[in-house]
């Protein structure tokens, strides 16, 4: 059995009972479903029960970032993008640079034809992360939809050299690998 919960971070604004007492502070919450063993002390609000992020078993910033993006991919999947944007967004405030949050981030906000979003996403991960293959391919296809084709072909050049230079590294990799067992035997 689920539950819904929403949890927050209580650090900044706060959340008041229908008589406008101050029930406790949040920063930014969302709706969760969470399974019997992992609830823990609760409190309710009209028919929502609120929990406290740093109560739960993540204790960085980088794992709370991480829980969210999982949320968000639910969220895409069930084809609510607005929620997902909102949960990628607390999750980013966790962790800034995370690459899976952006290029979901950027991925939607391309969906939704908001090309100069998409692209600043991608080009925050191809700033962090060079050599980032799909934040190439996502910028090929962004400029592609825009009618770019000059910008998309050279984004897909990069791309497609990302992408080879991946593949003689796995290669390498195995080479150097089988050397090795030959040589302990």
């Amino acid at each position: 059995a689920v539950f819904p919960f929403l949890i927050f971070d209580n650090s900044r604004d706060f959340l008041s009972d229908s008589y406008g007492k101050k029930v406790c502070e949040y920063n930014f919450f969302s709706e969760f479903k969470l399974k019997r063993e992992f609830r823990i002390h609760e409190s309710y609000v009209g028919s929502s029960i609120l929990l406290d992020f740093s109560k739960l078993n993540f204790f960085t910033r980088i794992q709370k970032s991480n829980f969210l993006f999982l949320r968000s991919v639910n969220k895409i999947n069930d084809g609510e993008t607005e929620q997902a944007k909102k949960i990628l967004n607390q999750a980013l405030e966790f962790n800034s640079e995370s690459l899976d949050c952006l290029e979901a981030l950027g991925v939607i906000f391309g969906e939704e034809k908001k090309f100069d979003d998409a692209h600043a996403c991608m080009d925050k991960i191809i700033d962090l992360s060079p050599d980032h293959i799909m934040a190439r391919t996502n910028k090929s296809l962004f400029y592609m939809r825009e009618g770019k084709i000059d910008e998309a072909e050279k984004e897909k050049e990069i791309s497609a050299k990302l992408s080879l230079g991946s593949f003689q590294k796995e290669i390498d990799e195995k080479r150097e690998a089988k050397l090795n067992n030959q040589r302990a035997m």
